[in-house]
């Protein structure tokens, strides 16, 4: 074995494997009437997308625990958005809890990478979990808008596991 392909194999990142996948198809029909937030007007995939509404502090929230995402060390979050403008501020925010404790929290503000509007953008986000992440640890994910408050679209929600 030389010594160039013990250095680059080395070097090799892990490749994600995807853990969790939220497109809002899944939604439509399973209560009567749709949430308000579920939208048909724009959608990245299929028909159905999430509609963060202007009157929202906080869109619906996905919640596993930590075992249930296969126990990542590192993991990447992200989706498509489509923003009207970029006078807003909102972001995709990733809570780890233990006992109802936050160990590990992160946003993404999504008017600060996003710089297109009307039309739909990736955006994600890696983050390092905790060394010491336990089994029943919840990892949170939701929208959260601040400040003056706009209508905007959020689709195709993915987990991934990095290592």
């Amino acid at each position: 074995m030389s010594l160039v392909w013990f250095l680059l194999s080395g070097c090799q990142s892990d490749s994600p494997t995807t853990v969790l996948q939220v497109g809002y198809e899944d939604v439509h029909g399973t209560t009567a009437p749709d949430p308000d937030w579920l939208a048909d007007t724009i959608a990245h995939t299929g028909q159905w997308s999430n509609q963060f509404l202007a009157t929202a502090d906080y869109g619906p929230s996905i919640i596993k625990t930590w075992s249930e995402l296969g126990s990542p060390q590192h993991l990447r979050i992200g989706g498509w958005v489509w923003l009207p403008h970029g006078l807003m501020h909102a972001a995709l925010v990733v809570v780890v809890e233990r006992n109802g404790e936050a160990i590990h929290y992160r946003m993404l503000p999504i008017q600060e990478v996003v710089k297109r509007y009307k039309q739909w953008q990736l955006i994600h986000q890696t983050h390092f979990l905790p060394p010491n992440m336990q089994d029943t640890d919840q990892v949170k994910i939701y929208l959260w808008q601040w400040g003056y408050h706009y209508k905007f679209y959020f689709d195709d929600l993915f987990v991934e596991k990095i290592r």
